[in-house]
């Protein structure tokens, strides 16, 4: 532990002094000819998806040129016209999407978030100009809104969906209004500079992606090119200028909450015990600065109106991740990642493990070349955990967490981590160092480093270590990834999120992309080599697997893979060897019908430490969406597990998941959604009925009603019975408002829009 923690320590220091020195050097410089400069307007656009005549005159105009995906920095199918331009407040864009086939532009009226099955227009902006994050906005053809924080990481698959590396949990308050045309389609948008976070003066670069995806081909359509032997996408920004400026004032956000609710339990078999709830709660964020964000709230809103994606959790060996959705946590929270965030990656800080808080502050943002996050919480579910006759009994634990990370070159970082948390008598603190550095084009080098110290309520001390190290290549064609991971025994992160402890892992994957110049009939074929080798903390092997696989991406929206690996495990004092196959198909071909599926057969270990051995197992995952017209949208997905005895045929699990979600969406904001689940495994039924009206972000009505039951079993005496059994049910009605001082959110051109006469259909 002393060792780990004096490592992080210096590291820490190292990057403040390399920090330092990098901070009175030049800001990544615009890769010319790629750069916009957004004129200054004092006349604004109406929003209304058409280009009105002499709406958009003096506007900076540039069109798409470079398609990256299916081909490579080839012609774009389609044309695309794109106009930027600025007022102090506000940054104005129009896309003209031009298809020769209007009829095939898939355009939903869905709700935020949910139009990557639609055709879109998407902008990219690295504010801060560092190109280690960036804000990503999207834009289906009907001015559907898609939002979020775009960070880079490890690449390595056949195709490229940046959006899988886009946390759509941040919404930002900005304007989009678009419409289908007889020759494609048109998205006009204002985003006002307060709901952003940027560097302000004079001078001042903003990095600039601009895309277009056109669904029933599979295509990717970029301003600037993107090649495929340099590893990351922000590194081939282009830039926007004429920023000098933009409103760089303080901005102040009010969002009071009340839920309204009754909720029965049943706690025995004594019937259902109903409580009435009134919860109101403030939420407050101050924008010190544009790129300084300090945000406070009492009796904060942590409630979540939409259910968690289910997963197979009977034979689970470690526990599940599941990701964070309150509105609390969402602000700034990027600023809480590793350098290099990848699936490998040790997670610092899971909110999720803040359960039940009964307020929250923190502070984010970036100050020059230094990111910095402050999060301290109480949360009062520990001490509703213990018994009552516990001396923790009642008392909250508190957390504590800051965060800095220091941009040392393009797309280079270095930063650090100290996590504390306190319960009774009880402590947990850690101390990391995470960086990540650019090699080369193609080479990137990420690291993480510290210690942790815990003390239980008995006063028993311990200590331990973790490290990572983590070397990426994505190349043209070659792509490769070794990585060593080390967590030790007495590792405990209260604030983090950990699979185990007390192992120290090797991987290296090998995998070449080919994609042959005549893609008629194939755009991308990628056989790779996977190995792991895994130890635990005295040196002893635990877990080794070597296998391969082939991910191929055909045209127009249809893909498949196929994996097989042997693997040793040993668990429960047995050595453990089996084989397993996988294969997927992925089919966005059709307009109104989207399909997945993978199906995996073979051995698979029983984590059973009475009865620990291989048998046959089932696994199997289809989803299923069908939208029967642009407002309808039913969700069907079917989850099996299944293990067998290979000897005896006896079935020590089997578990299905059927779960239907239907969307009806009566306008962009006002939506009526289902749920439906039945887990057979737990023989539990569950179901809720949700009306929403969310005109804005953090600004909604919500009306709904949940219930949870289980099907010819009683939960309680553990055995079967007859009939349904409900033991949770609940009706609310939540309220809350976005209340942005100084800046109405409804933008100005609506106010005046009665007074100008509509304009026809023009182009421009």
């Amino acid at each position: 532990m002393a060792t780990h923690l004096r490592i992080a320590a210096a590291l820490t220091l190292s990057a403040v002094a390399t920090a330092a020195r990098a901070a009175g050097g030049q800001e990544p410089a615009a890769p010319e000819p790629w750069r916009v400069d957004a004129p200054a307007v004092e006349r604004i656009p109406t929003l209304d998806g058409i280009l009105s005549p002499g709406e958009w005159d003096g506007a900076a105009g540039f069109e798409l040129g470079a398609q990256i995906d299916p081909g490579d920095n080839t012609q774009p199918s389609e044309r695309t016209q794109v106009f930027m331009m600025l007022t102090a407040e506000t940054l104005y864009v129009a896309f003209y999407a031009h298809d020769r086939d209007p009829a095939a532009v898939r355009a939903r009226v869905a709700r935020r978030d949910d139009l990557f099955v639609d055709d879109y227009v998407g902008i990219y902006l690295d504010t801060y100009n560092d190109r280690q994050r960036a804000y990503a906005l999207f834009f289906n053809p009907l001015g559907v809104q898609a939002d979020g924080i775009y960070t880079e990481t490890s690449a390595g698959v056949a195709s490229r969906h940046y959006e899988d590396s886009v946390d759509l949990s941040w919404d930002g308050l900005f304007e989009s209004k678009g419409s289908v045309v007889e020759d494609g389609y048109i998205v006009e948008v204002a985003i006002p500079f307060k709901t952003l976070r940027f560097a302000s003066g004079e001078g001042q670069l903003w990095g600039l992606h601009v895309q277009r995806w056109i669904a029933r081909r599979a295509e990717r359509d970029s301003w600037t090119p993107v090649r495929r032997d340099i590893s990351g996408l922000l590194v081939q920004m282009g830039s926007l200028g004429g920023l000098d400026d933009v409103f760089s004032g303080r901005t102040l956000d009010l969002i009071p909450t009340v839920t309204l609710s009754r909720s029965g339990e049943r706690l025995e078999e004594d019937g259902l015990h109903y409580v009435n709830r009134l919860d109101p709660g403030l939420t407050a964020n101050w924008a010190i600065a544009p790129h300084l964000v300090l945000s406070a709230a009492a009796n904060p809103d942590f409630s979540q109106v939409e259910s968690d994606v289910p997963q197979i959790v009977v034979n689970q060996r470690f526990p599940l991740f599941y990701p964070e959705k309150r509105p609390f946590f969402l602000e700034g929270a990027e600023v809480f990642l590793p350098a290099q965030p990848s699936g490998a990656a040790i997670v610092m800080v899971d909110t999720r493990t803040i359960v039940d808080p009964d307020w929250g502050v923190k502070l984010s943002g970036k100050l020059g070349r230094t990111a910095l996050g402050l999060l301290a919480a109480s949360d009062a579910a520990p001490g509703l955990r213990v018994a009552r006759g516990d001396p923790a009994y009642g008392h909250n634990a508190q957390f504590t967490l800051a965060r800095l990370r220091w941009d040392v070159g393009e797309g280079s970082a270095v930063g650090g981590f100290v996590n504390d948390w306190r319960f009774a008598d009880a402590s947990n603190t850690v101390i990391e160092s995470d960086g990540s550095f650019r090699l080369s084009d193609s080479a990137t080098l990420a690291y993480q480093v510290g210690g942790t110290r815990s003390r239980d309520a008995l006063g028993v001390t311990t200590s331990s270590g973790f490290s990572l190290a983590r070397l990426t290549y994505d190349g043209q064609h070659l792509k490769a990834i070794l990585s060593d991971k080390f967590i030790g025994d007495g590792y405990r992160n209260e604030a983090g999120f950990t699979r185990r402890t007390g192992i120290r892992s090797d991987l290296g994957r090998l995998a070449y992309d080919f994609r042959p110049e005549d893609q008629t009939r194939l755009v991308a074929l990628q056989p790779y080599a996977i190995a792991n080798y895994q130890r635990t903390s005295e040196g002893f092997l635990d877990e080794s697997y070597f296998g391969g696989g082939l991910d191929a991406v055909f045209p127009d929206g249809l893909s498949a893979s196929f994996f097989t690996v042997v693997e040793r495990e040993y668990f429960g004092g047995a050595k453990l060897v089996y084989r397993f196959y996988q294969a997927g198909v992925e089919v966005e071909r059709f307009k109104r019908v989207l399909f997945s599926t993978y199906l995996q057969v073979g051995g698979a270990v029983n984590y059973d430490p009475v009865r620990p051995v291989v048998g046959d197992q089932l696994q199997i995952s289809a989803d299923v969406t069908v939208k029967p017209n642009d407002r309808l949208s039913s969700e069907f997905l079917y989850l099996k597990a299944r293990l067998t005895d290979s000897r005896t045929g006896e079935r020590f699990y089997d578990q299905d998941i059927y779960r239907n979600r239907t969307v009806f969406q009566f306008t962009r904001n006002t939506a009526a959604r289902s749920i439906v689940e039945y887990d057979s495994y737990l023989r539990r039924l569950s179901s809720s009925l949700l009306y929403s009206y969310t005109p804005h972000p953090n600004t909604a009505i919500y009306v709904g009603y949940g219930e949870v039951g289980f099907n010819d079993y009683d939960p309680f005496a553990g055995a079967p019975a007859s009939g349904y059994l409900p033991v949770q049910r609940t009706a609310f009605v939540k309220l809350s408002y976005n209340y942005r001082l100084g800046t109405p959110l409804r933008h100005q051109s609506e106010a005046r829009a009665a007074a100008i006469s509509r304009p026809s259909r023009r182009q421009f």
